[in-house]
C-alpha cells in the first residue's frame, strides 16, 4: 500500500509495520494503539517506525486509516 506524506510516499504493509517495532519498547499511550508481538504500541510511534520519518510528521487520522486498512485493530485507552 501507497501512502503520502508531506508529498513523499512511502511504501507501507503489514509485514513491514511489524518488522520496524521488533526490537522498539512502546511509549506512553495517549489515545489510539495497536498491539503487536504481545506489546501495546501507540498508532504514530508504529506509523513512523514502518514508513521511517519522524513522529511529529505522523497524523492521527492518516496513521488510524492506513493501519486499520493493513487488518491491525486500533484499540482506545480506557480512561481511568
Amino acid at each position: 500500500m501507497l501512502v503520502s506524506i508531506a508529498d513523499d510516499r512511502h511504501e507501507i504493509t503489514q509485514k513491514k509495520v511489524i518488522a520496524s517495532v521488533k526490537d522498539e519498547e512502546p511509549e506512553p499511550i495517549t489515545k489510539y494503539f495497536v498491539e503487536i508481538k504481545g506489546k501495546s504500541f501507540p498508532i504514530t510511534q508504529v506509523f513512523a517506525k514502518a514508513l521511517g520519518i519522524p513522529k511529529p510528521e505522523v497524523n492521527t487520522n492518516t496513521a488510524y486509516r492506513t493501519l486499520k486498512k493493513l487488518g491491525f485493530q486500533i484499540q482506545e485507552k480506557k480512561e481511568g
